[in-house]
């Protein structure tokens, strides 16, 4: 089971949501962007956050940083 994560979004202003950490499938740093499992009331999979969001879904979520 995973953890709801009570977070900041970029959706014509920020607003708080809480979501599921499983149902995060992808984090994309670089575009500030999460990209979800289910999408929203609206349709939309994607979620733009910002970078101090992302640092803190990293320490939360425990990711390692890989480098090839």
């Amino acid at each position: 089971m995973g953890k709801f994560l009570n977070i900041r979004v970029d959706c014509n202003g920020y607003r708080q949501v809480i979501i599921n950490s499983d149902d995060i499938a992808r984090i994309i740093p670089e575009d500030n962007m999460a990209i979800l499992r289910t999408p929203s009331k609206n349709g939309s999979d994607r979620m733009l956050l910002r970078t101090e969001t992302i640092e803190q879904l990293k320490r939360v979520l425990e990711m390692e940083e890989v480098n090839e």
